[in-house]
């Protein structure tokens, strides 16, 4: 296999996917698959690979999908405490959606959204919703939940039964036909979020030695070397979390460094209170 070309290719989707170009990134990405798929012999001496990363992303990156009816592709709903941003503390219902855009630049990710993933008719997620709690908070997450068409269907389904409702997005999609009253909570991966974006609060992940020293905010996300958007101002709220590696040492040097962060530029800290207790 041509491991320069490879390179190549993986660098030039990762730009795409930085100009929200998608279209391009996935066919960038289907020469990638090419590429590995057919290796050419070459007669090189053998040398030694460096050391595979600890974890990398094997779920394949999904662009939008408009469903044409009412139901939403999910992977759990199911009970916790909301452990970070600006409802942490509270009990909450994850709604988690199935399939992401940046699966691909986001080699970190720990999150599984695809492993028994089925598509459910919204009716049917609501009563699922009601079973567990008659009220309160609930969260969609994924994977990327706006990268589904009938997301502003579920919210307006959720609104209309009492509940509150938190979007967690990378900001790369938007419907307009999402209620105000939904709070949305952007945690970018990209340099660029999408125009009609509303956000309501800011998530970051912190990385000992991957901070910019002139703003506290993270150079790079979850093994992606493009560094994510910043907020143009401070209306509004900005939380930052250390970055659990399951690395005791590493996460205790994530800890301080986000603390540090906090301290100077004024921001608000998040622990993943929910990973503290025991709880998914």
């Amino acid at each position: 296999m041509d491991n320069n070309l490879v390179d190549k290719l993986e660098s030039a989707k990762e730009l795409a996917v930085a100009d929200c170009d998608y279209e391009l990134a996935a066919n960038l990405r289907d020469l990638i698959k090419y590429y590995k798929e057919n290796p050419k012999k070459e007669v090189k001496a053998e040398t030694k690979s460096s050391p595979e990363p600890k974890f990398i992303n094997q779920q394949p990156s999904e662009n939008l999908v408009k469903h044409v009816r009412p139901w939403v592709d999910i992977v759990d709903v199911y009970l916790t405490i909301q452990g970070e941003g600006p409802f942490h503390g509270r009990p909450a219902i994850f709604i988690r959606t199935a399939g992401c855009n940046l699966s691909e630049v986001c080699k970190g990710c720990d999150t599984d959204y695809t492993t028994n993933r089925k598509v459910r008719y919204i009716s049917d997620i609501i009563v699922k919703v009601k079973q567990l709690r008659k009220k309160g908070l609930i969260v969609i997450t994924g994977g990327e939940p706006l990268r589904q068409s009938t997301i502003g269907d579920l919210c307006a389904a959720l609104l209309n039964e009492g509940y509150s409702i938190q979007i967690e997005t990378n900001g790369t999609y938007w419907w307009e036909d999402i209620p105000k009253e939904v709070i949305i909570v952007c945690s970018p991966k990209t340099p660029k979020l999408h125009p009609n974006l509303r956000v309501d609060a800011f998530k970051f992940v912190l990385t000992a030695g991957e901070i910019d020293e002139a703003d506290g905010l993270p150079t790079s996300v979850l093994g992606s070397s493009i560094k994510p958007y910043r907020p143009p101002d401070r209306k509004i709220p900005i939380y930052v979390a250390p970055a659990d590696t399951k690395d005791p040492k590493q996460n205790e040097e994530n800890l301080r460094a986000a603390i540090q962060s906090v301290l100077t530029f004024d921001y608000i800290l998040s622990l993943q209170e929910q990973k503290l207790i025991g709880l998914p």
